[in-house]
């Protein structure tokens, strides 16, 4: 195990910044969502979640572009729906 010695900077201030990498058609994102997502409005006082969907390859950058479409129009409360699409 190892220990981060010197906090990185992040935009979440005090809170700390929790990081999901994820992609639409994993089976496994797909299940942890709900578990995810609960975990992240209980502790939102303490944290700031950021999603990041991956491109592994660019069949992905489609469901990419999606998320961040939702992002920039200020709709990630659609972003279990396409989960579940």
């Amino acid at each position: 195990m190892s220990v981060v010695t010197q906090a990185q900077p992040t935009e979440a201030g005090k809170k700390v910044e929790v990081l999901e990498f994820f992609w639409y058609n994993c089976p496994h994102c797909f299940a942890f969502e709900p578990y995810l997502a609960d975990w992240a409005k209980k502790n939102a006082d303490k944290i700031v979640l950021k999603r990041i969907p991956v491109s592994f390859r660019e069949s992905f950058v489609p469901q990419q572009k999606l998320y961040f479409a939702l992002e920039a129009m200020g709709r990630l409360d659609l972003h279990r729906v396409v989960f579940d699409a």
